[in-house]
């Protein structure tokens, strides 16, 4: 008869929860400034520095952007619907309308920036930083968004409804309405957040909050499920 062993066995460690985002940085090193006539067709851009450009009110559908970064460039009213971004940073970029549906960006970057309404609606995004901005309307309805970090961001209304959300924190910054309906979400994290509203309350499903976040969430929740609070 073989009797059970009693050895002590290291503790495994047990994986963080929530998952934190798996970010990668662009690859933007060693760029080359920008041709001077690239502002006038605004398509492809490959391994270059650009810098105070207008594309105002450009039609740049399905463009490819990559190991690049764009500052201090105005693009109001810009169209980039299906555009490709990898290994982008957006610095200092503004725009009345930020319009990029369908589009797919990958290790980018956006520092800075100051949007209105910003169209990105049904998006892929994956290892997505978006850091110091300003958003009046960030539609990402419908998106798929693995490893996205908004780091000290003031976003008026964030809509994720029917947006599927895996490994996203809010860090500092505030979210004055967030939107939910419909929303799938794995490891988001909101604790390090200033979060005014949430709607629906039920739809946090997969999110993670403080106590204190919980307490000032509880009575949207309570008059969601009927619950008669006195």
């Amino acid at each position: 008869m073989l009797a059970a062993r009693t050895c002590d066995a290291p503790a495994v460690p047990r994986p963080p929860h929530p998952a934190p985002p798996r970010i990668t940085s662009p690859s933007v090193s060693s760029l080359d400034p920008a041709d001077p006539e690239w502002s006038e067709s605004g398509y492809e851009l490959d391994g270059v520095h650009v810098t105070g450009a207008d594309l105002t009110g450009r039609r740049l559908r399905d463009v490819r952007w990559r190991e690049s970064v764009i500052a201090d460039a105005t693009v109001d009213d810009i169209d980039l619907r299906g555009a490709r971004l990898t290994d982008v940073r957006l610095e200092a970029v503004t725009a009345t309308t930020f319009s990029a549906p369908l589009s797919t960006w990958r290790d980018a970057e956006v520092t800075a920036s100051r949007w209105g309404a910003a169209e990105l609606y049904e998006v892929q995004w994956t290892s997505v930083v978006l850091r110091g901005c300003k958003v009046a309307y960030l539609n990402l309805r419908g998106s798929t968004l693995v490893d996205v970090l908004l780091e000290d961001c003031v976003i008026d209304a964030l809509d994720l409804q029917a947006a599927r959300v895996e490994r996203l924190a809010v860090v500092g910054g505030r979210v004055g309405e967030l939107l939910l309906a419909e929303s799938m979400l794995r490891d988001v994290d909101l604790r390090a957040a200033t979060i005014d509203d949430v709607s629906p309350a039920r739809a946090l499903v997969g999110a993670s909050l403080t106590t204190v976040q919980v307490l000032d969430v509880a009575p949207r929740l309570a008059a969601e499920l009927g619950i008669d609070v006195h």
